[in-house]
């Protein structure tokens, strides 16, 4: 069975749609644009505060704490690092990028099945339902993963989905990076193998292997992050172990080269630049073991 795209016959635009479309669509670029200069939303504060621990060296969940996905502290660091301060204007930025790719994935998407001007609606209507509620809801994790769905989703209906790879490809993992942000949108993951599953064009035999592919690659951001997180933990834990070592050893030095007194206590303030910062207190004795002890910022 083949699937044959039906074309709709073109439909005239009347006046009066042309000039509401038109006004719409220059709202919603101004509104677009003004957006850059809007501030803070409570989550973006708090979004915010977590990006600046990563940024000072710390982990999310273990140094600052919020129960979001990591996909929202971890953007916001990286975006709010290219400006100075903790300016919000870099998050505008992609929150209007995504915006921008979502309408027209969506004009795509619907122009597949409605004909005349319904998509060039769609188009208008998502972007002002994103801007004109209020600035708190904008510049949100949430909303940037339901822009990259819908994304994803205009590539899953391409015409040659069954015949290139990178758009299924691509698809699967902008649906997979949902898994960053909250466990409830793990319903995005099967889109991709339905995708492939209901395009009858092709013998089962040759969708199978391809809808393996694409459910394989929809966990490939999942377990990233996973590995992510299991080997920062393993390093913070061995740089503890190793800075109490080091301390161990600076002290049995300084006594063996006679800088320092007998029976004199050294204290060692270390940590600050990456956000941790601790005080080891190193006990040199006149001969014998070096004891090591002191304080850490909690975890």
């Amino acid at each position: 069975m083949r699937i044959v795209t039906l074309e709709h016959p073109a439909s005239r635009w009347t006046r009066v749609e042309r000039l509401a479309l038109l006004l719409l669509g220059a709202f919603a670029v101004m509104v677009g644009i003004v957006s850059l200069w809007w501030p803070y939303g409570w989550d973006a504060g708090i979004f915010t505060w977590v990006g600046d621990t990563i940024r000072r060296g710390g982990l999310p969940y273990r140094d600052a704490w919020d129960q979001k996905g990591p996909f929202s502290f971890y953007t916001y660091a990286l975006l709010q690092s290219l400006a100075p301060g903790d300016a919000m204007w870099p998050l505008r930025v992609l929150d209007l990028v995504l915006v921008a790719g979502a309408a027209v994935a969506m004009a795509d998407i619907v122009r597949r099945l409605v004909p005349g001007t319904a998509a060039l609606w769609a188009a208008v209507v998502l972007v002002l339902a994103h801007y004109v509620t209020d600035f708190w809801n904008t510049a949100q994790p949430d909303g940037w993963i339901a822009f990259l769905s819908t994304i994803g989703m205009a590539l899953l209906l391409r015409d040659d989905l069954m015949e290139k790879w990178w758009p299924g490809i691509v698809a699967s993992l902008l649906m997979g990076i949902g898994m960053l942000q909250k466990p409830t949108f793990a319903v995005l993951l099967p889109l991709p193998v339905l995708a492939v599953l209901l395009h009858r064009s092709h013998p089962i035999r040759e969708r199978l292997p391809r809808a393996a592919v694409f459910a394989t690659v929809s966990l490939v951001p999942l377990v990233a992050g996973v590995i992510w997180f299991w080997v920062a933990l393993l390093l913070s834990w061995a740089g503890v172990q190793a800075t109490g070592a080091a301390a161990a050893a600076l002290g049995g030095y300084l006594r063996a080269l006679g800088l320092v007194p007998p029976s004199r206590r050294v204290s060692i303030r270390q940590g600050e630049d990456m956000g941790r910062p601790s005080l080891l207190l190193v006990d040199i004795p006149e001969q014998g073991g070096v004891d090591v002890t002191g304080s850490a910022t909690r975890l």
